[in-house]
């Protein structure tokens, strides 16, 4: 049975504590804590997760995502659950399995973005970016990927050099953006001289 969750909600936690304990004299008892943190944003094939975890008496290993100090980044949602395990040095394991929700929000559309060309004596025009839900804004960039945010949570911006920027259509109750960003050029001409040609004739 699939799991859906608000959209609007913007975290939960949940705390897994387990321990074991190692039958050895003076040794150090292994304990995990996973501190599980939801992303905020809920997009088919855009969630990632983050959990900080506290280990001790083993070594931290998982089965997706990236372990860096005390947290586990980069857990993309799926059918696989994130399987933490802790290892102890005579090889007892601890093994916390959590499976993440079922995500069911879609990006929305990509923005439309006309592209102008302009003489160099006049000013630049704004760009505009069009939508197709009321629901849904968009975010201007510098560059295709990566890059600068020159503009937020506006269909309109105001250009200080003539080249192209992209536009990332978002949608604002999700947080869900556009699968990719849509370029606007400005390209700027020299004027052009009307040209008029002449005949001498012979009277």
């Amino acid at each position: 049975m699939k799991t859906r969750f608000n959209a609007s909600a913007k975290w939960f936690v949940l705390v897994y504590s387990i321990s074991l304990f190692v039958n050895q004299v003076n040794a150090q008892t292994p304990q995990l804590t996973v501190k599980q943190i939801a992303s905020p944003v809920y997009c088919l094939g855009q969630s990632y997760y983050k959990f900080v975890i506290q280990a001790s008496g083993g070594v931290v290993t998982v089965n997706k995502g990236i372990i860096v100090a005390d947290t586990i980044k980069n857990v993309e949602a799926g059918i696989t659950p994130l399987i933490v395990t802790l290892t102890a040095p005579n090889g007892q394991t601890i093994k916390d399995t959590m499976f993440l929700p079922t995500v069911d929000a879609f990006p929305p559309a990509s923005a439309l973005t006309p592209s102008y060309t302009v003489c160099k004596s006049n000013p630049l025009p704004t760009l505009s970016a069009f939508v197709t839900s009321s629901n849904v804004t968009v975010d201007w960039y510098d560059k295709p990927v990566g890059g600068t945010k020159v503009a937020t949570g506006s269909l309109t911006y105001q250009p200080t050099n003539a080249k192209t920027y992209y536009a990332l259509s978002r949608d604002i109750s999700t947080g869900c953006v556009g699968l990719g960003r849509t370029p606007a050029s400005i390209i700027v001409i020299e004027p052009v001289c009307v040209f008029v040609a002449t005949t001498k004739i012979r009277i």
